[in-house]
Parts: C-alpha cells; sequence; structure tokens
C-alpha cells in the first residue's frame, strides 16, 4: 500500500515566535453575557457577562491549553492529485485534423516573426535617422538643419526653443 499523504511539519521561524492569530466567534447568550469560542477548536470557549471578559476567559483556555501542547503548521502534500489541465492534454491527438492545425500554426507563428523582425528593423532604421547628426569639421559641434525643416517660417520663436533644447541635451550628454 502506498502512502497517500507526504505530511510535513514546518515550524515557524517568526520573529514573534509566541504570537499567533486565531479567528473567534463571538455570540451572545441571553442567560451568561457572551461565548467566545475558537473556530475549529469548538472544546476551546471562553464565556463572561462582556465581549472583553468573554475573550479574556478564552485567551486563559488557551493559553491553559497549550502549556502541554504545541501549533504547527502542516504542509500536506497529495502525491495522487493530478494538475486540473492534465485532463484535456493530448484530447485532439486522434482528431485527423489535429496535424493540420499544428502546421497552421507554426506557419502563423513564422510569419508573426518574419513580421516583428521586419517591424523591428524599421524601428531601429528609424531611430539611426533620428539620431544621426551632421557635425561641423572646424570644431565638431552638432548641425541642426534638420529642425528647420519642421517649422513654418512663422514659428521662428517655437524653432528657436527646440533648437536651444537639443542643444543643452546634446552639451549635457
Amino acid at each position: 500500500m502506498t502512502n497517500l499523504l507526504n505530511i510535513q511539519v514546518k515550524k515557524t521561524t517568526e520573529t514573534n515566535w509566541n504570537t499567533f492569530t486565531l479567528t473567534v466567534l463571538i455570540s451572545e447568550q441571553s442567560a451568561v453575557g457572551y461565548q467566545a469560542t475558537v473556530l475549529g477548536w469548538s472544546d476551546c470557549q471562553g464565556s463572561g457577562v462582556t465581549k472583553e471578559e468573554a475573550i479574556a476567559n478564552l485567551n486563559q483556555a488557551i493559553n491553559t491549553r497549550l502549556e502541554t501542547t504545541e501549533i504547527a503548521s502542516l504542509k500536506i502534500v497529495n502525491s495522487n492529485a493530478q494538475h486540473p489541465w492534465m485532463k484535456f492534454a493530448g484530447m485532439h491527438e486522434e482528431n485527423p485534423l489535429f496535424e493540420e492545425v499544428l502546421a497552421f500554426i507554426e506557419s502563423d507563428r513564422q510569419q508573426l516573426d518574419i513580421e516583428m523582425e521586419d517591424y523591428y528593423q524599421q524601428l531601429d532604421e528609424e531611430m539611426d535617422a533620428s539620431l544621426s547628426h551632421q557635425f561641423d569639421e572646424e570644431d565638431g559641434a552638432p548641425i541642426y538643419e534638420d529642425y528647420a525643416h519642421q517649422f513654418d517660417e512663422e514659428d521662428e520663436a517655437q524653432f528657436d526653443e527646440a533648437y536651444e533644447h537639443q542643444v543643452d541635451e546634446d552639451y549635457m550628454a
């Protein structure tokens, strides 16, 4: 017989080793006041006239119980569990159109790769063209004649601003 569950005890290594959080159900009792119960530990309860007293009594009950016990986290690995998508694996391999569909997918991917390569090459060329500057032979300073074609003659102020901005960026770099 094989072991169905691989159970591992994991002890926490947190800095607050003596602090943990429990979910507590607090209910109003007509005769007593309030009752606080740790969810999942139905036998671990505290009661009191007020909510605060019920929680304090529950805290005392938990501490009393933990004096002789230990809380540990269990990580349970079910070795027989199957990934939910596995039931779909290979479901079309007997279909007579399966090979045709695979060929179409491969062809489509190759076409997309070619298109993307052309697109990236075009981007590279545009980037190279936008970054290419002419340099003055005497002092090596960039010539910004290409800005003159971007604006109408009426927009001389805008041209000057763009020119100054580009010159600042080039000399700062």
